[in-house]
C-alpha cells in the first residue's frame, strides 16, 4: 500500500507478499542498509584520523629533513658559527706549527753559536 500511495512499484523481494510481511521484511532492509551506513562512516572516520596522524608525522619529518639539510650547506646561524670556529682553529694551529718552526730554527742557531 505504501509503494501505491507514492506511485513507487515495490523491489521483486517484496512482490507477492502480504503488506504486514512485506513492511517488517522493507524494514529490515532498511535497518541493515544504516547498519552498513554506520559501520562505513565508522571506518571513514578511522581513516580520516589515521590519515590526519600521517600528515602530522609528514609534517614533523619535514621539519627534521629541512634541519638537517641546512646545516651543512651553512644556511643555519649554528652551522655558520661552527664553521667560523673550525677556521679559526685551523688558522691558530698554522701560527703555533709556524712558531715551532721559527723556536726550532733560533734554538738550532744558539747550539752552534754556543758551540763556537
Amino acid at each position: 500500500e505504501a509503494f501505491k500511495r507514492h506511485n513507487m512499484k515495490p523491489p521483486a523481494e517484496l512482490r507477492g507478499l502480504p503488506g504486514d510481511s512485506a513492511a517488517r521484511k522493507f524494514d529490515q532492509s532498511v535497518c541493515e542498509m544504516i547498519k552498513k551506513r554506520n559501520a562505513l562512516q565508522h571506518i571513514a572516520r578511522n581513516r580520516q584520523k589515521q590519515l590526519e596522524s600521517i600528515l602530522r608525522q609528514l609534517a614533523h619529518m619535514e621539519k627534521e629533513s629541512q634541519a638537517i639539510m641546512a646545516t651543512p650547506s651553512g644556511e643555519s646561524t649554528e652551522a655558520k658559527k661552527l664553521k667560523e670556529l673550525e677556521n679559526r682553529l685551523d688558522h691558530t694551529i698554522i701560527q703555533c706549527n709556524e712558531a715551532n718552526h721559527i723556536r726550532n730554527i733560533y734554538e738550532n742557531i744558539l747550539d752552534k753559536l754556543q758551540q763556537e
